[in-house]
């Protein structure tokens, strides 16, 4: 007996411990005044230990894990609820998607489904709320918190679909969320995630059954427009409206971009200046969807995925050699970027670029 109470003191006192430490995370101290300029106080980074104490964590039982992430979840309702009344303190989105997945390492996916609903009834009000007050972090706090479900929610839609009423609740949330009509690309990776999954399967044996289609006309490339775009990107995908206004004008403008944005990452070897490029070419995909076609486009030129090469100056010309590795590991951050963001829908990335590609030395081999 005695053992027995030494054994649940201890799973207390860790439960306590542990508890107590991810609670710092939304306390006032690591929280965001959305009214004032939209950045956190503190960085937590290097005044908590994300790693050492997701391992303290995974030590307790799944059923202390459970009641931990329960404790803070209801903290972080009792914030959004609190700002949605009037107050001016968030948690910051980076410490909700830490909570995100600390439940899901406890397979707590019940309590995070349920977590996952109130938050979205929440939401439509703090963003009213952080509109009303002018906020920085208009149409960029809440969004992040939808990306942040739909990532978790991806896949578990077999747990949705058994419930046909949460799955109404989920998809009207994340509508009330992205109701505006002008989206970015995180307010569009957060639209339709199942049905490019189910595209994908449909159309996976189309490559071999459908002619291909004749390529669109060659445009005039101009080398010029690379110096104003990618040469100094923008941190964080921030682009200017007039380089939208362009892409507008001319078809030439939009082969131009195209051909220097995919120049610029070939031959980047900075990390964060790829990512940069990347953000902005997907940001500016979420506002000119005619990129979507181009960037696939641009793939089969590269890898000799089509007959008809719509971007011919980019390999044959020179301008990028697609054999060196580092090539390789550029080209495939960038299309992961943009296959992230909804830039091209999964079921063209596959029948369009990646099955063509595969089969296309298959045949040639046969015929051979």
């Amino acid at each position: 007996m005695s053992s027995y109470s030494s054994e649940s003191n201890q799973r207390y006192i860790l439960l306590f411990g542990v508890v107590k430490e991810i609670g710092k995370l939304f306390s006032k101290k690591f929280t965001i005044d959305g009214a004032a300029a939209g950045h956190d106080k503190k960085q937590s980074r290097n005044e908590f230990n994300f790693e050492a104490t997701t391992a303290k964590y995974q030590q307790m039982a799944f059923f202390d894990q459970h009641v931990g992430t329960a404790q803070c979840a209801a903290n972080v309702l009792d914030q959004l609820h609190g700002f949605a009344l009037g107050n001016n303190y968030l948690a910051l989105q980076e410490h909700v998607a830490f909570l995100f997945n600390l439940m899901e390492l406890a397979l707590n996916i019940y309590s995070i489904l349920e977590l996952f609903y109130s938050l979205l009834k929440e939401l439509p009000e703090v963003e009213h709320q952080l509109q009303l007050k002018k906020s920085n972090l208009v149409r960029s706090y809440t969004t992040s918190i939808a990306l942040y479900i739909i990532s978790i929610l991806r896949p578990y839609h077999s747990c949705l679909l058994f419930s046909p009423e949460q799955t109404l609740s989920v998809f009207v949330g994340v509508c009330r969320i992205i109701r505006h009509v002008t989206i970015c690309c995180k307010e569009r990776n957060s639209q339709g995630t199942d049905y490019q999954q189910l595209q994908c399967i449909n159309r996976f044996k189309d490559i071999f059954n459908t002619p291909e289609q004749l390529s669109l006309p060659l445009q005039r490339y101009n080398p010029q427009l690379r110096e104003e775009l990618f040469v100094v990107p923008r941190r964080g995908g921030k682009f200017e409206l007039h380089w939208l206004r362009n892409l507008y004008e001319s078809p030439a403008n939009v082969y131009s971009f195209v051909s220097n944005a995919v120049i610029t990452v070939c031959e980047e070897t900075d990390n964060e200046r790829l990512n940069d490029v990347a953000l902005a070419c997907a940001e500016l995909t979420a506002s000119y969807n005619v990129l979507s076609k181009e960037w696939i486009a641009t793939l089969q030129s590269l890898c000799s995925g089509s007959k008809s090469s719509r971007y011919p100056h980019l390999s044959q010309g020179g301008q990028v050699d697609i054999g060196q590795t580092k090539t390789h590991d550029a080209l495939a951050v960038f299309v992961c970027t943009l296959s992230a963001r909804r830039c091209f829908s999964l079921a063209d990335f596959v029948s369009k670029f990646a099955l063509s590609t595969l089969v296309r030395p298959v045949n040639s081999g046969a015929q051979n």
